[in-house]
Formats: structure tokens, sequence, C-alpha cells
């Protein structure tokens, strides 16, 4: 635990700081692959919304047509051809 402590000591890193090792990293090691990656966070959080809205709109929608389905005829026992 004192090992741990005096890590943090040494290099008090706060959020700014952290961010910033953080993106070094990603460019460093996925420098390449950086351009699909934003390409897809921003389709998800396309998606995402989209998700988030659809809801409201699908409720304010009138059902087109007929809201009831129609009954099918009833089955009738007469004229079946059966004699017992």
């Amino acid at each position: 635990m004192y090992y741990n402590q005096a890590i943090l000591a040494f290099l008090p890193l706060g959020g700014w700081e952290l961010a910033v090792v953080i993106m070094l990293a990603l460019v460093i090691f996925y420098g390449k692959r950086m351009p699909e990656i934003g390409r897809n966070l921003g389709k998800s959080i396309v998606e995402f919304k989209k998700g988030l809205t659809s809801p409201a709109e699908e409720s304010n929608e009138k059902p087109s047509g007929n809201s009831t389905s129609p009954t099918p005829p009833a089955q009738s026992e007469q004229g079946t051809g059966k004699t017992s």
C-alpha cells in the first residue's frame, strides 16, 4: 500500500493530464485506425439519437386505416356431408 502511495505522490495526475496521456496513447497505438473509430462512434451516436426520438414520434402518429382487424367467418358444422 505504501508503494502505491509513493507512485501517486511522484506522479500526481489530474483529470486533464490523464486525458492527454490517454489521447497520446491512442494516437501512438491506434493512429491508423482513428478515422475508422471516429466514424463508427459518429454512427453510433446518430443511431442512439434516432432511438431516443423514435418512440416519441411513433406515439404521436395516428394509425392508418381500420384499427380493428376483420373477423373470419364462423365455420358451421352443417353441410359436412358426413352421416353417422
